[in-house]
């Protein structure tokens, strides 16, 4: 059989089939085989691709033959080098992999942490993830910087800062959506956003605004400006300079207002003060529910001081006593226990269960009295004393005092009733039956 170089053998013709005959040696004999069964020992090597000892020997050409190798590698992946794609991946099965760096200038020594894009960003906790931006520093395990700038998770594992700028997260299981100079340091807490926002208790939470503090363990401000949320489960809904500091006490907005005690509630206005246990202002200015269970409805520097005390509105009253209640009106007080006082100004209830319905400069010193007009005078020895009038001083108990009486005549029974003290009309005579 004459030798024949390959160099001059014909040139094949393209593409492969696979079925074309190949020369190989095995166990020292040449034997022919087709194209495909070389493909197929190929890709069986290690990590499915074959080693360079084993390339070496199957080829009498080696350097040819790695050039060739090292020039195809760009578009596969391989262990133990530093791989450079250049074409489309396409990666059937589990791709395993202990981190993944991407970007300019940035650190990752957690295992199978992953930075994406950005710059000066560094990773030192495992299983952690930095989407992009510039200089974010994460170190705890399970957590994730989406992105923004000067951004910290400190050591907390399993948190969360999805952008913004200089947050900072260093408790576990914390959250701060964005938003600028926001600082979560309770476990569980959250920021969702705003700026120069601090929450530093557990399961506290801060929706936005500025310059808020949730420091209550499940403490919540929703937005606003310098509000403050310090007791367990206390609420701050927004506005200004509001404080909530008590266990489950609420302001639900509006500028400057303190709620101190236990399920004490402000709903807004301005200055506003609740002090006891479950008191309530619901608005207005300068407000005050001081005693438990006490409550002001607006107005305007109104008090309820007395356990159970009511101030619905107007302006300067006060209801110091237990029960007492101030509708409206101005500069009105109901000190008796169980007084009530409709409205009116400057009217003054000193007796315990009395009444002024309105009108003005009115006093009830007596115990179950009854005033409307103006000027009137109940005194403190007279019980149940009732006065409709002006300028009328009480002369004794169970008196109806006022300035006049009249009678309809034809409305009066024309027979005597028999019912001692009962007026009655006797053809014209206003007589009493005894």
């Amino acid at each position: 059989m004459a030798t024949v170089k390959i160099s001059d053998l014909p040139q094949y013709t393209s593409p492969l089939v696979g079925s074309e005959q190949v020369a190989v040696v095995q166990s020292g004999v040449t034997k022919r085989a087709p194209l495909n069964s070389i493909t197929s020992f190929l890709s069986s090597g290690s990590c499915s691709f074959v080693l360079a000892s084993e390339l070496e020997a199957l080829s009498g050409n080696w350097e040819n033959t790695y050039t060739n190798f090292a020039a195809g590698s760009a578009t596969y992946a391989s262990t133990n080098v530093s791989n450079t794609f250049t074409g489309l991946q396409t990666i059937q099965g589990e791709l395993q992999v202990t981190c993944i760096q991407g970007g300019y200038s940035n650190s990752n020594a957690g295992t199978y942490s992953s930075v994406i894009a950005g710059y000066y960003n560094d990773i030192n906790g495992n299983a952690s993830f930095v989407g992009g931006g510039y200089n974010n520093d994460l170190t705890g395990g399970c957590s994730i910087i989406g992105g923004g700038c000067d951004n910290c998770i400190q050591c907390g594992n399993f948190s969360g800062i999805l952008g913004g700028t200089c947050n900072d997260s260093c408790n576990a299981h914390v959250f701060i959506g964005g938003g600028c100079d926001n600082r979560a340091a309770g476990e569980f807490s959250s920021i969702v956003g705003g700026h120069c926002n601090t929450a530093l208790s557990a399961h506290s939470t801060i929706a936005g605004g500025l310059n808020n503090t949730s420091s209550g363990e499940q403490s919540f401000v929703g937005g606003g400006s310098t509000n403050q949320a310090t007791g367990a489960c206390a609420v701050v809904g927004g506005g200004y300079n509001n404080v909530s500091s008590c266990f489950r006490s609420t302001v639900a907005g509006g500028h400057q207002n303190c709620s101190t005690d236990y399920y004490s509630s402000i709903g807004g206005g301005y200055k506003n003060q609740s002090h006891g246990n479950y008191s309530t202002v619901a608005g207005g200015y300068c407000n005050v529910a001081s005693a438990d269970q006490s409550s002001v409805g607006g107005g305007e520097c109104n008090c309820a001081a007395g356990m159970f005390s009511y101030v619905g509105g107007g302006a300067s009253n006060n209801a110091p006593n237990t029960y007492s209640t101030i509708v409206g009106g101005y500069n009105n007080i109901a000190s008796g226990c169980y007084s009530f006082i409709g409205g009116g100004e400057n009217n003054i209830i000193t007796g315990s269960h009395s009444t002024i319905g309105g009108g003005c400069s009115n006093v009830a010193q007596g115990i179950g009295a009854y005033v409307t007009g103006s000027n009137n005078l109940v005194n403190p020895w007279h019980t149940c004393a009732f006065i409709i009038g002006n300028t009328i001083t009480s002369a004794d108990s169970d008196m109806l005092h006022t300035n006049k009486l009249w009678l309809s005549a034809a409305a009066l029974s024309t027979a005597d009733p028999g019912v001692q003290g009962v007026v009655w009309n006797d053809g014209g005579t206003l007589k009493i039956s005894l």
